[in-house]
């Protein structure tokens, strides 16, 4: 019987030191659990805090990546108004000089007759200058006025053109020096096509760098936080379980001291109990590990939203930068507006001046019809002075030849009586009276057919092309 006491006395002793370190490795554990807590706790808030700075930064730079987004769209409409300004001038260009391309060929196209132009003297009204052996023959001397009539009327393959009088050579330089302010102005615009560009790839490349903000966080981390304090009320509930287990076990060890007997069925009870305690342990290690998890997960984050709001300040910084460049980009396109709006002004003042030209030749052209019927009309009243004199010339010599045979009868009948020295000159013939024209003008002979041709081609006749300003 004293045996069987004391094996019993060993057997709850050695329960009793298993509940002990079975104890303490529980509060141990669970210590280690309330500091994580502790600390997890801390590092939740510096990762609400920290996630909240980068979602601050991240606004701030959107917002300011808006407003460069906003700058660079109203420079690149601006810009795009000037190149619509610069194709719409072009086209008024393409038509007004197509217009007045048209217009010379329709002049070129109009032969002028010889006696129109052999007469003149110097350079024409619109600056042809005449040849050098044109003057060496003479050809343009307007000292001797010689009757032109009829010299048109041979071959017209040497006739000039109403075009020849026409000073091309100061066209060619008016459009050249259109076309270099014209490609002053494309130089001008090209200058700062690729700058807006440039603007919204770098704006684009700081969005695509933002740190994206995370919006699960402060669910994510009251989510763990939760998940901490349900383990932790749990380990409490385990730790508790074991202390009241080894409260069991020292009552029991100090009741066996004090002489009782414990019986079969307390023994299995302790010992069934005991046997649960790596259970526990395990359990509780386990929950231990999930803390872990958490912190790890706190700190993760907090990692990484450290690092974003690192980068996010880099963000910042190169937002500066860009600022900088916009506000450069800006001064840079406003005086780009301000030359070419005065290039466009003046490339404004050459098609003026092309529509006044082609005016002005229009006018020409209508002038010259008005020339050859005017020259029509001087020829018909020459003409018709001419046939006057002649009319007249033939009286007065049918008039004279009836005064000779007048003055023959008188002589025959009368003069025998008569002695030679009374009235001498009684014998003389009648005075010649003749009518004569005095030139003070170059007579032009204008054929009738071309003059109904010139006519039908100012009237829109046949062949005739309608040139339009």
């Amino acid at each position: 019987m004293a045996a069987a006491e004391e094996g019993s006395g060993k057997d709850m002793l050695s329960l009793v030191l298993r509940s002990r370190k079975a104890l303490d490795h529980t509060k141990a554990l669970c210590v280690r659990a309330e500091a994580l807590s502790k600390d997890s706790t801390e590092l939740a808030l510096d990762l609400v805090a920290v996630d909240a700075k980068v979602r601050w930064a991240t606004e701030m730079i959107q917002d300011q990546l808006k407003l460069v987004n906003n700058v660079a769209r109203a420079l690149s409409i601006q810009r795009l108004k000037l190149e619509q300004d610069a194709k719409a001038w072009d086209q008024k260009r393409k038509e007004r000089t197509g217009a007045l391309d048209v217009l010379l060929d329709d002049l070129g196209s109009q032969l002028v007759p010889p006696s129109f132009y052999e007469t003149t003297s110097g350079s024409s009204l619109f600056g042809s200058q005449h040849s050098d052996e044109e003057r060496a023959d003479g050809a343009v001397d307007g000292t001797t006025k010689e009757n032109h009539v009829n010299k048109h009327n041979g071959g017209r393959t040497k006739w000039k053109s109403l075009r020849f009088f026409v000073d091309e050579k100061a066209i060619e330089e008016a459009i050249e020096r259109m076309d270099d302010d014209r490609n002053a102005l494309e130089d001008l615009l090209e200058s700062t096509g690729s700058q807006t560009q440039n603007l919204n790839a770098e704006t684009q490349a700081i969005r695509n760098s933002l740190a994206t903000a995370q919006s699960s966080i402060p669910a994510s981390t009251q989510k763990l936080l939760q998940d901490q304090d349900a383990i932790l009320s749990r380990m409490a509930q385990l730790l508790l379980d074991v202390t009241h287990h080894f409260d069991q076990m020292e009552s029991a060890l100090a009741d066996q001291d004090a002489g009782e007997v414990l019986g079969d069925e307390d023994m299995e009870v302790l010992e069934g109990d005991t046997a649960e305690l790596p259970v526990i342990i395990q359990e509780t290690e386990q929950n231990l590990t999930k803390m872990e998890e958490i912190s790890h997960k706190l700190k993760s984050s907090r990692e990484t939203c450290e690092r974003d709001l690192t980068h996010q300040k880099s963000c910042l910084t190169a937002l500066e930068s860009l600022g900088i460049e916009m506000s450069d980009l800006v001064d840079r396109h406003q005086s780009v507006e301000v030359e070419a709006t005065a290039i466009q002004n003046t490339l404004q003042g050459h098609l003026i001046a092309i529509s006044t030209l082609q005016e002005t030749y229009i006018k020409y052209r209508a002038a010259y019809g008005s020339l050859v019927q005017e020259m029509s009309r001087r020829q018909k009243y020459r003409e018709a002075m001419e046939e006057i004199i002649q009319g007249m010339n033939e009286q007065l010599r049918a008039m004279r030849q009836e005064e000779m045979s007048h003055r023959e009868q008188f002589s025959k009948k009368e003069g025998a009586y008569l002695p030679e020295d009374l009235c001498p000159f009684v014998s003389d013939l009648p005075t010649v009276f003749e009518i004569s024209a005095y030139d003070e003008e170059v007579p032009v002979s204008v054929d009738s057919q071309y003059v109904i041709e010139v006519q039908q081609n100012l009237s829109g006749g046949p062949g005739r092309r309608v040139v339009q300003i």
